[in-house]
């Protein structure tokens, strides 16, 4: 009998931690099982061809015999994980009602998987570009840059996803719905290498850019709000001011990026300090500002 109550009350005990800390213990597995993902690849070689050991396209020197070939590159990109993880933090305090709700959108408990699923998106991006930065490495059906670049893509859609999903008050199973299907979509033009129009020779990943920020225009000074305002639109608006902040420390990011191509004078490979994981930094600090942006929303009484 006894035996029974202890069972009883452990069970209770996991079941309370897991619905208090929902989130943090999601997003721990996430990035236990993605490390792992990454650790039987590298050790069983169910991924070859690395490059040669030296200076690899982003500086830093690569060492094929190493588990992690590009170290400070790829262990940067834990400012990803560690960004994820706050987001995913907040929505945990919210959850326990140890922020105030404030009436946000956000904050609502219907509509909270958002946060949830912003942060996830941003553990992928560290994760995959690990992936990257410690191989280079590819099998017959799957390289770690193309995981990284999708990754990025995903990232990026999934931003227009998710604020026009807010916008228009979707529901979270049709949400998830629309991003597997963008999901799908972003590997089929990857894998397509269709020859996309560009300004400055991103393609695919430069058009979601263009086209992600000028959705969050329109919907930062509400003009979507007004124009499909019979649509069911959402009456809102955001802070333009922090959206012009986001996009001024990704341009601030790109510029110092180039400080850390091969052949540049600033280019060190041996150093410890390396230019591309000052653009993880920045990039991971301007996904954080994002969060904040859509935070800022405040919604107008329709009249």
């Amino acid at each position: 009998m006894s035996d029974d109550k202890n069972n009883n009350i452990k069970s209770i005990n996991i079941s309370d931690v897991f619905n208090k800390y929902k989130g943090i213990i999601i997003g721990t597995i996430f990035i236990i099982v993605g490390m792992l993902f990454y650790l039987i690849m590298q050790v069983f070689n169910l991924w070859t061809n690395p490059p040669a050991a030296g200076p690899s396209i982003f500086c830093e020197y690569f060492d094929p015999d190493l588990l992690v070939g590009e170290p400070i590159n790829a262990w940067s990109n834990y400012y990803y994980v560690g960004a994820g993880m706050l987001v995913i933090l907040y929505y945990d305090l919210i959850r326990m009602g140890k922020i105030e709700e404030k009436d946000r959108y956000l904050h609502r408990k219907e509509n909270r998987h958002y946060l949830l699923t912003y942060g996830m998106l941003l553990i992928w991006v560290g994760l995959a570009s690990f992936y990257m930065h410690g191989s280079y490495r590819s099998n017959e059906w799957f390289s770690a840059g193309f995981l990284d670049v999708l990754s990025m893509n995903m990232f990026i859609s999934g931003i227009a996803v998710l604020s026009l999903a807010i916008l228009f008050d979707i529901k979270k199973r049709n949400f998830y719905v629309i991003l597997l299907i963008d999901f799908i979509l972003m590997v089929i033009l990857m894998k397509s290498n269709l020859s996309l129009p560009s300004v400055g020779g991103g393609g695919l990943f430069e058009l979601l850019i263009i086209a992600t920020f000028i959705n969050e225009v329109l919907v930062s000074l509400g003009i979507y709000s007004w124009v499909f305002k019979k649509k069911r639109a959402r009456q809102i608006r955001r802070n333009f001011f922090l959206l012009v902040i986001v996009l001024s420390t990704f341009l601030i990011s790109f510029w110092l990026w180039h400080y850390g191509k091969p052949g540049v004078p600033t280019c060190d490979p041996y150093s410890w300090w390396q230019w591309h994981a000052v653009w993880h930094f920045l990039d991971a600090c301007a996904m954080l500002f994002i969060a904040l942006y859509m935070l800022t929303e405040r919604e107008r009484m329709a009249k």
